[in-house]
């Protein structure tokens, strides 16, 4: 194909340039890949899994930029992947699964990995949500990580290992075990958008009628924990 002569031209000729001479050699690896790539070579690598010892993580995760907060605390099985993860995160928030989604661990970027957006090298390491179990990833009690729900409104939560509990048949999971206050309707335009609405339902401000109509009888204080749980059940049972 003309594309692939092009690119490969192109590559050729940053071979014979002084950034090529400083060009650490993972990256000169990973330029062998994309010229491979476009020449029509399978370059997929297969990243070897870590092993994960068996436990029940305590999570809490918070909507960031919200006032009053908005938060959801849950138990979950270390051993499901981070896809598992997100749809268990979008029954506790209330959320739709809508959207597209990542998870930033501050080491690696977790998503749905696409190969034809994987053509040119990133700074980052990359774990295909589908097939990375959230224990090879996060390890540790209070350890951190970003989950971003839907890249238009851009609804980023923090999430944070509360505690590594034993394995007990006793203990429910995936289960909720406490939250506060609704999550904001879909697509309704963001944190500042959704500051808007709240200060409107409060009497502090205006929404038009189209709005209003659109909200219906949402209430933001709503938190319904035995709903969402025996959601999280019906998940449980036909995963």
């Amino acid at each position: 194909m003309l594309i692939n002569k092009i690119v490969l031209d192109l590559i050729e000729e940053i071979k014979k340039t002084d950034l090529w001479t400083v060009m650490p050699p993972v990256e000169k690896e990973r330029l062998a890949e994309i010229i491979a790539f476009v020449g029509g070579q399978d370059v997929t690598k297969r990243r070897e899994k870590k092993s994960v010892q068996p436990a029940i993580y305590q999570f809490k995760i918070t909507l960031k930029g919200m006032r009053p907060p908005i938060w959801r605390r849950f138990l979950i099985d270390n051993q499901v992947t981070f896809e598992e993860l997100h749809t268990i995160i979008q029954i506790v928030m209330g959320w739709e699964d809508s959207h597209l989604y990542n998870f930033d661990t501050k080491d690696a970027l977790v998503e749905i990995l696409d190969d034809s957006f994987e053509f040119f090298p990133s700074a980052r390491e990359k774990y295909d949500a589908r097939e990375t179990q959230i224990g090879e990833l996060i390890t540790e009690e209070k350890q951190k990580c970003l989950y971003t729900y839907d890249f238009g409104d851009d609804w980023e939560h923090e999430l944070v290992l509360e505690k590594i509990l034993p394995i007990d048949e006793k203990i429910t999971v995936p289960t909720c075990l406490k939250g506060k206050r609704a999550c904001p309707p879909e697509d309704c335009g963001g944190v500042y958008m959704y500051s808007e609405i709240q200060a409107a339902l409060k009497g502090e401000g205006e929404l038009d009628e189209e709005m209003i109509e659109w909200l219906g009888e949402f209430d933001t204080e709503e938190f319904d924990i035995e709903f969402i749980n025996s959601i999280l059940k019906h998940y449980a049972v036909n995963r």
